[in-house]
């Protein structure tokens, strides 16, 4: 008898499980940028597609909201379907999908300051997605008038400074900034302005001078004139060769009363390959005599470029244009001997420099658009 309970109750158990419903399981898609990130330049009219997947295609009608970190008032670039007013985009995901697209159009010459980099981010989900680990997307967009340009150089050694460049569209300086401590996120900056033939014209900020004005003659640079803080006007006067190098410099200061005062020279000298040999300073006693007060001497150069070849970084001013190897100082009638080492890229760009001489070894790092 219990035997045939048994197996009563065993055939039930079939029969149960043969006529249960088996329910399909429904994933929920989760949703990533396709990619990390991605370069393009500024002058690329076609433009590039952003990619949104999700791990399964959507059950329904989804949406899914991006956004751009940090607040910009302008963007270098269009973007396809656009973005609203708070810089904020949202994608129709249809049911069935697996992906979702959205078109970045770059403005071309809409960089002032150099390549600018954005970051993307998936914030916002409707109810049928989830949001996966990649959720944020890096674009870079290039300014391609300074590709290749430096982009700032580190020094390290015996004490710290950094200098940052930012260029126009016509690839020359359109802002330094400059920093005196490793933590300090601004000291100071100068702003470059430019005449109608793309020459110097102005020096605008914190270093050194206020303002520095730039005056030419038959287009070479004959003078500059510096407002200091002391209602002084600092006046240097350039003679050129035919090439345009410097040969002589006069230092003057303009009193508030008009009177003009002639301080001292700066003499140059040059190898044949245009870099500076020698330069010499000279300031005028009370006695009226003219006295060296310093000369700098640089005794070799490499054949390598060098990516800061001009005058108290003055644009059009070149000085030297390739880099240095070997340089002698002398003043207070001591001499002091400087060498230079130096690290370079595949292209054959300067990354690395190393400077030794009697106070100890500085170092100095150069970094690239």
């Amino acid at each position: 008898m219990k035997k045939i309970l048994l197996a009563f109750l065993s055939a039930l158990a079939i029969l149960s499980c043969d006529n249960k419903e088996v329910l399909p399981i429904i994933k929920t898609p989760v949703v990533n940028f396709a990619s990390p990130e991605t370069i393009v330049y500024e002058n690329d009219f076609v433009g590039i597609d952003i990619k949104i997947s999700l791990t399964v295609p959507a059950p329904q009608a989804e949406t899914l909201k991006v956004k751009i970190q940090n607040d910009y008032t302008t963007l270098p670039f269009v973007v396809q379907p656009a973005f609203d007013q708070m810089n904020e985009l949202t994608l129709e995901i249809p049911k069935g999908s697996t992906e979702a697209s959205f078109k970045i159009i770059p403005i071309d010459d809409n960089l002032s300051l150099g390549h600018k980099e954005f970051r993307l981010e998936i914030f916002a989900l409707s109810d049928g997605l989830l949001k996966g680990s990649n959720n944020f997307f890096d674009l870079t967009i290039l300014d391609n008038e300074s590709l290749g340009l430096l982009k700032s150089i580190e020094t390290t050694g015996m004490g710290y400074h950094k200098r940052e460049y930012e260029y126009n569209h016509f690839g020359s300086y359109k802002r330094v900034l400059f920093r005196h401590n490793e933590n300090q996120p601004l000291f100071a900056q100068n702003m470059y302005l430019y005449n109608d033939f793309g020459k110097i014209s102005k020096i605008q900020g914190d270093v050194g001078h206020p303002q520095q004005q730039f005056l030419y003659e038959d287009g070479k640079l004959k003078k500059v004139e510096r407002a200091n803080h002391n209602e002084f006007l600092e006046i240097d006067e350039f003679e050129t060769d035919e090439s345009g190098r410097i040969q002589t410099i006069k230092h003057f200061r303009k009193l508030p009363n008009g009177e003009l005062n002639l301080l001292g020279h700066t003499f140059f000298t040059y190898f044949s390959s245009g870099s500076v040999q020698s330069m010499t300073v000279s300031k005028y006693r009370s006695t009226g005599e003219l006295e060296i007060v310093q000369k700098i001497t640089y005794e070799a150069y490499s054949m390598k470029n060098n990516p800061i070849p001009y005058y108290n970084e003055i644009p059009g001013v070149l000085l030297q244009p390739t880099l240095p190897l070997k340089m002698k100082v002398e003043e207070d009638g001591q001499v002091f001997t400087y060498q230079f080492n130096y690290t370079f890229d595949a292209l054959g760009k300067v990354t690395e420099r190393k400077l030794t001489g009697p106070s100890g070894i500085e170092f100095t790092k150069y970094v690239y658009y």
